[in-house]
């Protein structure tokens, strides 16, 4: 049994009595010369128990755990440390999926969006960080998240220079998470030049962002039901260009100093990336960008570059190219 569970029990076999009548001190009648017997009383019921005590007998509901959270991570009163610690049990309750969704009915979406522009750098990390779980492949979350109108924040964050890398990476995680399965959204981000923000992003010093990036890119066409319209925003805004680019000897470097290595994770999921969106969109590109892309995975072939993809994946990718 649930120890919560066996805690309430015991409590309420010994918090119960008989019935009122049987209840009162009573002194019973005995035989002629025997004496008389007294018949204790039940103890009282207790009356001083609350919602705390109830609390500490069976713990709080996570509905409970997740305001109390939200409300410790805002404080300005406490140490930040303990909010911070607050914003990590908050996102671990968020990964169910209905505690996500109370989100809503609890009124916590407001309060998470506004510190997407915390003071505190770390308090917009972990607001990201929330949002982003709790909208994965979550369509009422993610519904009740974006009509917060975070957008503009997120796409901004992306290409501040003042955020940390480890922000702009956050934000680009839950920009994936907002944005996936949900062409509308998408669409949205393309008219807040969205497009334009990652096209900087796939340049930015942080491999992380970049890795995130490409992801995000990727996300974006597998996932829509339009892909092909989505080649004519992606190129325009020259991001398409530097997704190429990135594979290429002209690949800007990573690093602070530009002293970044290969990477073998960001190499595979860029050609992930190219592979689902021949897949996906190939009518929507011109042939110079099929030809380059053929080009560099003849390049890869050759130089034995890690792909990641299976053997079959990249016969059906040269396959899907020579159409």
């Amino acid at each position: 049994m649930d120890r919560n569970l066996e805690a309430l029990l015991r409590w309420g076999v010994e918090n119960s009595g008989p019935p009122a009548s049987a209840t009162n001190e009573a002194t019973q009648a005995a035989a002629p010369g025997s004496t008389a017997v007294t018949v204790p009383s039940a103890p009282a019921r207790r009356t001083d128990l609350n919602t705390d005590v109830l609390d500490a007998i069976m713990g709080k509901s996570d509905a409970k755990r997740m305001k109390d959270c939200l409300a410790l991570g805002i404080s300005t009163d406490a140490p930040l440390d303990d909010r911070l610690l607050a914003w990590d049990e908050l996102e671990c309750l968020v990964e169910l999926i209905d505690n996500a969704n109370d989100l809503e009915p609890l009124g916590l979406w407001p309060t998470i969006v506004d510190c997407l522009t915390a003071k505190e750098e770390a308090i917009q990390i972990q607001a990201c960080w929330v949002a982003g779980t709790a909208t994965n492949n979550n369509p009422k979350a993610q519904a009740a998240f974006l009509a917060k109108e975070p957008l503009p924040t997120l796409v901004a964050l992306i290409n501040s220079t003042a955020a940390s890398a480890e922000l702009r990476s956050k934000a680009i995680y839950c920009l994936s998470a907002a944005l996936r399965h949900n062409d509308e959204a998408v669409v949205r981000f393309g008219e807040l030049h969205g497009w334009l923000s990652l096209r900087v992003a796939l340049h930015d010093p942080s491999i992380a962002v970049r890795r995130k990036t490409v992801f995000l890119i990727h996300s974006l066409f597998v996932n829509s039901l339009t892909p092909i319209a989505l080649v004519a925003p992606c190129r325009s805004s020259g991001t398409l260009h530097a997704l190429l680019q990135s594979l290429s000897p002209d690949a800007p470097p990573s690093g602070r100093d530009g002293d970044g290595e290969v990477d073998v994770d960001f190499t595979e999921k860029a050609y992930r990336c190219l592979y689902g969106l021949v897949d996906r969109a190939l009518a929507g590109l011109a042939p110079h960008e099929v030809a380059e892309i053929v080009s560099l995975l003849s390049a890869a072939r050759a130089e034995g570059t890690q792909t990641g993809l299976s053997a079959s994946e990249l016969t059906d990718f040269a396959k899907k190219l020579s159409q």
